[in-house]
């Protein structure tokens, strides 16, 4: 396992516990946060009878949410990943939002929601395991909040 690394996430209600990522069994080949986001469009005038264009800068800037794939590996006893995956999956798909936090990163993100799965890219090599490599798309809707890990 020293290659991929586990997560934790939580749902964002009330009493829900943290969950490690090894409870099935799947761990992180790559969550692509973004370190810092991209800026909101900012409101703009382009007069037609000037160069350029003028720009209304707030003093607080805001920003993008944005969406994220997500490359996961089930690694577990033969014929169990289809279970372990799906079960997995309606974790994230069911019950709102959730708290995101890559150990190998150290970069934790809160306001997440499933998006989609990626069926396409599933394989599985043959042997005492499954070895299962699938992509998950999140959406990150608060990019600035930052979560850390406290024990």
């Amino acid at each position: 396992m020293a290659t991929y690394k586990p997560f934790l996430i939580q749902k964002l209600t009330d009493n829900a516990p943290v969950r490690d990522s090894k409870e099935w069994n799947i761990w992180i080949k790559s969550v692509p946060f973004k370190v810092f986001p991209d800026m909101k469009d900012i409101p703009s005038r382009d007069w037609v009878d000037e160069s350029g264009i003028d720009e209304f800068l707030p003093n607080t800037p805001f920003y993008k949410a944005y969406e994220i794939d997500c490359q996961f590996v089930y690694i577990g006893a033969y014929e169990s990943a289809n279970t372990q995956i799906k079960s997995f999956l309606k974790y994230l798909a069911e019950g709102g939002f959730f708290k995101f936090y890559d150990t190998y990163t150290k970069i934790g993100r809160t306001n997440i929601r499933y998006v989609s799965n990626d069926e396409d890219i599933f394989y599985r090599r043959e042997g005492n395991d499954d070895i299962v490599q699938f992509k998950v798309t999140l959406k990150v809707n608060d990019p600035i909040t930052d979560i850390t890990l406290t024990k």
